[in-house]
């Protein structure tokens, strides 16, 4: 059965991290679940607005709440999921926290729909990462009987970030101190996942922005966290992440030629492989079988 998902891609994966966005179309695929894209998405800012009392902010990622929404209710019924499906962190972790807020505190709900006007969002759609779609709609278990290729010998290690995970009262996402559905996945790929103790520490996030070059310290700290238990790949959900960990190797490997890099990728790269969608993962042709 086809389970069809309305799905916010959200701005970098049309550009820096496009391959992050047909990659998993290309696993969801095989897995017979449909990524619908919204028609009038809009950017959803990147960032959770922390001032209390302005509203302008929440408005795109509302808006493209109620987009979700009325795909979900134009549908028959059960042809298509309320869940709308996001990968990039950033995303997921904006709107989550909007439709808690909105969902907690009616009155902002009401002042936020009066903005709108027609785009009234009524509380029908739950924001879910694509994470949650392979274990609790797909299964693990029919994601490890789809594997094709031995990955057994491969040790990845799995960078959650901070966007997946915090706040945990409106994200509820997992454990922001002990987190294990990246490794559920890895281990249901037969990887061997490394759980290393800065796989959910703050990469230097939008830091990188103002510096003349990323925020070096954040990520030597998780490369040669990962490295030192013995990852040699690492996997993402963050384009901002995948950025910063890759572009501070890089300029660290200027300095110090003999720095062990770590390859980073997205998980859904690692899952496109694992399947038998490609024909190569991120050079590491020499590490797997």
């Amino acid at each position: 059965m086809l389970l069809k998902y309305p799905y916010y891609p959200g701005c970098s994966l049309y550009d820096t991290a496009a391959v992050f966005n047909d990659s998993a179309i290309n696993v969801c695929q095989k897995l017979d679940i449909e990524l619908v894209e919204l028609e009038k998405w809009q950017c959803c800012g990147a960032v959770y607005p922390l001032s209390s009392d302005g509203l302008f902010p929440l408005a795109a990622p509302l808006r493209n709440l109620v987009q979700a929404e009325r795909m979900a209710e134009a549908g028959e019924p059960g042809e298509v999921s309320s869940k709308m499906v996001t990968l990039c962190s950033a995303c997921y972790n904006v709107h989550k926290r909007v439709d808690h807020l909105v969902r907690e505190d009616e009155e902002t709900l009401e002042r936020i729909n009066s903005y709108n006007r027609e785009d009234e969002y009524h509380k029908g759609v739950e924001v879910v990462h694509l994470l949650d779609v392979l274990r609790d709609d797909a299964g693990f278990e029919r994601l490890k009987e789809a594997v094709t290729r031995d990955l057994q010998e491969l040790k990845v290690g799995a960078y959650y970030g901070c966007l997946l995970l915090r706040p945990e009262e409106a994200l509820e996402f997992d454990d922001p101190e002990d987190p294990s559905i990246f490794e559920d996945l890895l281990t249901a790929l037969a990887c061997e996942p490394v759980r290393f103790p800065h796989r959910a520490e703050c990469c230097g996030a939008y830091a990188t922005v103002h510096l003349e070059s990323p925020p070096e310290s954040a990520a030597r700290a998780i490369i040669e966290s990962a490295a030192g238990h013995g990852a040699r790949l690492l996997v993402t959900s963050c384009p901002l992440c995948h950025y910063n960990l890759q572009e501070s190797q890089q300029e660290i490997l200027k300095r110090e030629p003999g720095f062990e890099e770590l390859p980073v990728i997205y998980f859904t790269e690692l899952l496109e492989y694992a399947l038998g969608l490609s024909a190569e993962l991120a050079g590491l042709d020499l590490r797997v079988k």
